[in-house]
């Protein structure tokens, strides 16, 4: 009778498995990240190197077509031609040398998380295993890791990437021609609004 009792697991308790956002939760997240500060910091300044790189090119681009093919001078198309060479060179690297460092901050986040975890498993009295069921416990460990693991693997640098890139386009439109921006920035959002509006 005793085994049965304790057994048991209150249903309000073992079916609470989801909870609204916690900002203190999220600040004990980030708190993992701090001892990757400086790794952190070199991957957004290649992140900010490889957007760079990428806007370059368009601009590379129009001074080729409009300052060397159609004046006719190969001399400058030939350095321009170079100056591509070397920014691809330099978007490939900033490229890889972004992604191993996210990569290895992402997991050794991860490993020290499943550390503190499995630490704090240790601590936990007799009395917490009894009225939780196992399988809720297993799914925190398993499933709730691997939704960081994504996060960390393809969200670290992606937000920061994607603000820059589209500041970056934006600049690079202004430099090739102001006036089409100005034509884009106000029928582009209007565009959206009437097609999603509809």
């Amino acid at each position: 009778m005793t085994s049965r009792r304790s057994s048991r697991v209150p249903r309000g308790q073992a079916e609470r498995t989801e909870s609204p956002f916690d900002p203190r939760t999220f600040a004990r997240l980030l708190g993992y990240l701090r001892p990757y500060a400086s790794s952190l910091a070199g991957m957004y300044a290649m992140a900010v190197v490889s957007v760079a790189s990428t806007v370059a090119i368009p601009i590379l681009v129009q001074r080729g077509i409009d300052r060397a093919i159609v004046m006719g001078r190969p001399d400058e198309l030939w350095r321009i031609l170079i100056a591509m060479g070397a920014v691809l060179c330099v978007l490939f690297v900033s490229a890889r040398i972004q992604g191993v460092v996210m990569m290895r901050v992402g997991y050794r986040v991860l490993y020290d998380l499943r550390r503190d975890l499995f630490a704090h498993l240790q601590r936990l009295s007799f009395r917490f295993f009894d009225t939780h069921r196992t399988g809720q416990i297993m799914s925190r460990l398993t499933n709730d890791i691997q939704v960081l693991e994504e996060l960390l693997r393809a969200g670290l640098d992606t937000v920061v990437v994607d603000v820059l890139t589209l500041v970056g386009i934006a600049g690079a439109m202004v430099v090739l021609d102001a006036r089409l921006s100005l034509v884009l920035v106000v029928t582009v959002p209007l565009s959206m609004t009437i097609v999603f509006g509809l």
